[in-house]
């Protein structure tokens, strides 16, 4: 089947239900944007993703990523829409090749904007415009405030401008994306009497003239990635920052992330830059998105040779004064000396490219290209970092993905990076560094992108860090849990790891995690390293991060950790928290309320999710302070406790409740109405078996909630 015109929206639900629906009729369903100029391979790499949430970067010819293809979907009944198919060539047999194993009854459903790009199909169905009214109806809704109650005088004037725009939902949700930024009625008057918004590239053209010059120079930085590529929102602000685009306000000292993210905002309120979707992440906001084919044709006018994207490893025609660079192919054979020659190369990225950079040819860039600011690669097994990286004294972001192992070292002239914001690695790798490296250069770094934090002592003089997801606590100098006294613009998670290192109370209060106030997640965990690693890679980490020591010294008391925990009083802004593995009997003030007064009860009204894991220092409970007026998410997993805190009840916003492997809980006290979902699993027998007997006093107790799951 193959559908007309030039937009396409109704049918996006339809394949979103379809791919939700757990009844659904199709085995698998792919949605493929494939745009004006497309590669077979790339086409096969996304059907590959949305099948098995891989891009089998290892296959690298478009003949194995067929078999692959075939591989997965024999047998299978798919539903698979190719949007945006333009003209037919020889290609399109070949894309229709790998599908014939499908099973009876699959689909293949294209919109295109001619008959010739149907595929072959004798099923034609022309998609007709938006009714008037129904445009109208939309274009509305984008361009007034919601601050606005009268809108009479706006209704007639956006009547005449919609009309201008053809009924082109690109163009609508642009031009109203600017009238919402803007609802002083004669700015809209004047827009209403322009004849360039009689086109759809003349409004898309209009709306970018509007923007700032700052903002249209990160809307032009977007062209060098692949048309239709994910782009991270906090990582494109952090490449827009490292570039010099974004400018604090008239000096006023406004954070420079604040004015990238309104930059960003004010692109996607006009649709420059679409949400495509959002995923689970450790490191990151999760939200990606994607520029429309046509912002792309016009960023790509705009920034002309100053942005330059690779394929295919061509570069005949690769002009001297390139400032952005981008390669999706690349190749150690025509790895040219032509990019080496590019004196006034700002950034160099690869994005989608099957074969990872060699390390002969890192190490030229690195040489060679003196004046690069970002730097984001895919290297080959790279376990080290060229000490020429000394060089670059302009570098702002510097970013390795690299296969496992993930382990890498860096050079001690590392430090001579005095401009460094950011270094970003893969989630899992772990980064060592000789003691020699002076990490009190590094004053401007704000991101160490990896979940493992930073095997480097004295972490405390990186007072512009913002990112440390782990901090290990040591008994050595440099890595005493008060290295984080000066880190208060850190945000986000931090997980705090090996308390048992923390000698007293003192030192505890000397990290001053309560004024932290940026921070949102918080774990505090006595002993142990991440559970994600193999055990292998577990024991090898042990040694390398936490030499043996003596068994006397490794010893914590409870009534230390008690003393401890009490020292480490959180941050009022944390909504998550979850202490891991504590021995201790008695529980904190700021976590009871015991001893608090009113100002200081009223100080952690943010807190939504409370998680206990491994507490077995005690079989009674803590009170849980009635001021977390807030929590939602109550969850008690491998716990020692004979019973769940009494006072439940008295949250009043409680939501959800996790009891798991807590082998002597019998009994539940009284809960609160709000509860909407409970799970208990794997507690003591005798608790499942009284929560499914009816008129039981466990079962009376939990009878009002609607979502239930006990075994």
């Amino acid at each position: 089947m193959a559908f007309q015109g030039l937009e396409r929206l109704h049918w996006h639900s339809m394949f979103e239900y379809e791919k939700e629906d757990k009844d659904r009729y199709f085995d698998t369903v792919m949605l493929i944007y494939v745009s004006k100029t497309y590669r077979l391979e790339d086409i096969f790499r996304d059907m590959l993703e949305e099948i098995t949430q891989s891009r089998h970067s290892e296959i690298s010819d478009c003949r194995g990523l067929e078999a692959k293809l075939v591989e997965n979907l024999r047998g299978k009944r798919f539903l698979l829409v190719l949007d945006d198919l333009w003209v037919n060539d020889e290609n399109h047999e070949k894309l229709l090749s790998p599908l014939n194993v499908g099973k009876s009854g699959s689909r293949i459903l294209v919109t295109a904007q001619s008959k010739e790009a149907a595929l072959g199909s004798n099923r034609l169905i022309p998609i007709s415009d938006l009714e008037e009214e129904q445009y109208f109806s939309m274009f509305m809704h984008y361009a007034l405030d919601s601050t606005i109650f009268d809108d009479r005088e706006y209704i007639p004037i956006g009547r005449k401008i919609a009309k201008k725009l053809n009924r082109s939902p690109i163009a609508a949700v642009t031009v109203a994306g600017q009238l919402w930024r803007n609802p002083d009625i004669r700015f809209w008057q004047t827009t209403a009497n322009l004849d360039v918004l009689n086109k759809t590239k003349g409004a898309l053209w209009w709306s970018y003239n509007l923007l700032v010059v700052d903002v249209r120079r990160c809307f032009q930085y977007c062209s060098i990635f692949p048309r239709r590529y994910e782009l991270e929102r906090d990582n494109l602000v952090r490449m827009w920052i490292a570039q010099g685009f974004v400018k604090d306000n008239d000096g006023n000292n406004e954070d420079v992330e604040d004015v990238g993210q309104d930059y960003f905002h004010d692109l996607h309120s006009c649709s420059f830059l679409q949400l495509k979707r959002k995923a689970p992440s450790d490191i990151s906001t999760g939200e990606y998105f994607t520029v429309h084919d046509m912002f792309h044709e016009l960023a790509k006018t705009i920034a002309g040779s100053d942005c330059v994207k690779i394929e295919k490893s061509i570069t005949e025609h690769l002009p001297k004064h390139v400032r952005h660079l981008c390669i999706e192919s690349y190749s150690e054979i025509l790895f040219p000396e032509k990019i080496l020659e590019l004196k006034n190369l700002r950034t160099l990225i690869m994005c989608y490219s099957v074969e990872g950079m060699n390390q002969d040819d890192f190490e030229r860039v690195l040489k060679k290209l003196t004046k690069l600011r970002v730097v984001h690669l895919d290297l080959r097994h790279l376990s080290r970092v060229p000490p020429c990286i000394g060089g670059l004294k302009h570098l702002r972001y510097l970013g390795i993905m690299s296969p496992p192992p993930h382990s890498l070292i860096l050079p001690a002239e590392f430090s001579k990076l005095y401009h460094l914001q950011e270094l970003s690695v893969h989630p899992n790798t772990r980064l060592h560094c000789p003691s020699q490296l002076k990490i009190a250069n590094l004053i401007n770094l704000r991101y160490m992108l990896t979940w493992y934090g930073l095997n480097i002592p004295d972490v405390g003089k990186l007072t512009s860090l913002r990112a440390l997801y782990h901090f290990y606590v040591r008994k050595e100098k440099g890595y005493e849990i008060q290295q984080l006294e000066h880190l208060n613009n850190l945000r986000g998670k931090l997980f705090i790891d090996c308390i048992e290192n923390v000698q007293s109370k003192e030192e505890a209060v000397r990290a001053r995690l309560s004024d932290k106030v940026y921070l949102t997640e918080l774990t505090l965990r006595w002993g142990g390293t991440d559970e994600r690693c193999s055990k292998k890679a577990l024991e090898s980490y042990k040694r390398l991060f936490f030499p043996p020591v003596p068994e006397t010294t490794q010893h914590h008391p409870p009534e230390l950790q008690e003393e401890v925990l009490e020292g480490l009083r959180p941050p009022s802004g944390i909504t998550v928290l979850c202490i891991r593995d504590y021995g201790g009997v008695i529980y904190p003030s700021w976590l009871t309320g015991d001893g608090c007064d009113k100002e200081q009860e009223q100080d952690r009204p943010a807190l939504q999710n409370l998680m206990f894991w491994s507490c077995k220092g005690s079989s009674d409970p803590p009170k849980i302070g009635e001021f977390f007026t807030c929590l939602r998410t109550l969850s008690v997993t491998d716990c020692s406790w004979n019973y769940l805190p009494v006072k439940l009840c008295r949250l009043k916003t409680l939501r959800e409740l996790i009891v798991q492997e807590c082998p002597n809980m019998m009994t539940l006290p009284k809960l609160p109405q709000s509860l909407k979902s409970i799970v208990i699993s794997g507690c003591h027998p005798s608790l499942a078996d009284t929560c499914l007997t009816p008129g039981h006093p466990n079962w009376r107790r939990i009878k009002h909630i609607d979502q239930q799951i006990i075994r």
